[in-house]
């Protein structure tokens, strides 16, 4: 098993070098398919960024993440709402952006733990 999950790490490896707008798109279907011990081959998965994009160095000076301005939103090609429909998720969801209730936030948290 352990070669086999280096194997892997080293495929996702090379998928990230040479094309990283692949794991970029379908991020959303690679983390939830992969267990919760895999935690080194997800943060390599969510640490792709397309080639047109120049990340901020985490190193420069007075570094403020929120005000970062120009940055697109991520392209999510995976069908991201069918994962949300398990369980009534989108209903809360689309219950909390009308009402603002912050139980129904803990209401998703549970339901998003149960899937």
């Amino acid at each position: 098993m352990r070669s086999f999950y280096t194997a892997t790490m080293n495929v996702v490896l090379i998928i990230l070098k040479d094309y990283p707008q692949f794991l970029c798109d379908f991020h959303f279907n690679f983390v939830n398919a992969l267990p919760d011990h895999a935690i080194q081959l997800k943060n390599l998965i969510l640490t792709a960024f397309p080639k047109s994009v120049s990340p901020p160095s985490p190193f420069s000076q007075g570094l403020k993440v929120d005000p970062l301005q120009g940055q697109q939103h991520p392209r999510i090609l995976s069908n991201f709402v069918d994962y949300i429909k398990l369980n009534g998720l989108k209903d809360h969801i689309n219950d909390y952006f009308v009402t603002n209730n912050q139980i129904i936030i803990n209401d998703i948290c549970l339901k998003m733990m149960s899937c």
